[in-house]
């Protein structure tokens, strides 16, 4: 027989402590709420910018941000990319996108994809399966895609950590172009051209650019006379730079701003 025994509390039990007072926010000063009228914005929203650490500036910008620069003046390699790009386009050679099985990767791969065959060429997509070949290009991919008669490599969201197998493609006679945002290695690989934000100027707009935003750029770049082949491209931005987290500044910000306004009525699948 199981007897259970009373629990008396103790006499000497900490006594009732009354809970802190709440630490109410200051009120907003007088110069917040002359901006938050001048903006036409709720001055609880002003508040928040406020309390984050935002400057007037960094809420101006935030709210409005600036038209983005020409690229070109950002990235070097830019006009080179294109331009081999529109010659294969020109002439039939098939190109090979070579993309990562992210959510960055995977979007990179169909906008350009879709860009380049919209533009009357052709592409293929070229992604490696993470448990039989791992991360990125590698030279098994170029030996097979060298065997099918692709003349032409642009790696997104991956490459720039690739030597061995951008070695073998240049042995092979296949040329690169090279768009990622990873770390650059002390010792770059072979390429034609070479996209990457870390490679702008310390207070570019693009210098927070995941791997979709340098393919978008590149896309952009490719229907300066055709936009309408950029069809669903900046949909895929969108998808691929918020999936990967990427800073919510410079052309990000833009970008972002005007494409989720209208992502609820893509005509993309799902």
């Amino acid at each position: 027989m199981i007897r259970l025994r009373a629990l008396s509390v103790s006499a000497s039990a900490e006594p009732h402590r009354e809970p802190p007072p709440w630490r109410l926010p200051e009120a907003l000063p007088s110069g917040d709420l002359q901006l938050a009228e001048q903006l036409d914005l709720p001055q609880a929203l002003v508040a928040v910018l406020r309390r984050r650490g935002h400057s007037d500036l960094d809420i101006l910008e935030i709210l409005e941000p600036a038209p983005a620069p020409p690229p070109e003046q950002h990235f070097p390699d830019l006009p080179q990319a294109v331009e081999r790009l529109q010659q294969a386009i020109a002439d039939g050679e098939t190109v090979a996108v070579c993309g990562d099985y992210d959510a960055d990767g995977m979007t990179s791969t169909a906008l350009l994809v879709g860009v380049v065959q919209r533009l009357g060429g052709v592409a293929t997509a070229a992604i490696p399966s993470r448990m039989e070949e791992g991360y990125g290009l590698n030279s098994a991919m170029v030996e097979r895609l060298h065997q099918e008669g692709v003349g032409l490599l642009v790696t997104v969201d991956n490459g720039i950590s690739a030597r061995p197998a951008l070695e073998r493609a240049q042995a092979l006679g296949v040329e690169v172009i090279v768009t990622d945002h990873h770390a650059i290695p002390a010792q770059r690989p072979p390429h034609l051209a070479l996209l990457h934000p870390a490679l702008t100027p310390a207070e570019s707009p693009y210098r927070s650019l995941a791997g979709v935003g340098l393919a978008y750029l590149l896309a952009c770049c490719l229907c300066k006379h055709n936009p309408a082949a950029l069809a669903s491209s900046r949909d895929l931005f969108c998808i691929g730079t918020v999936a990967d987290m990427a800073p919510l500044h410079g052309v990000n910000r833009l970008w972002l701003r005007q494409g989720l306004a209208r992502l609820h009525r893509s005509s993309l699948p799902g």
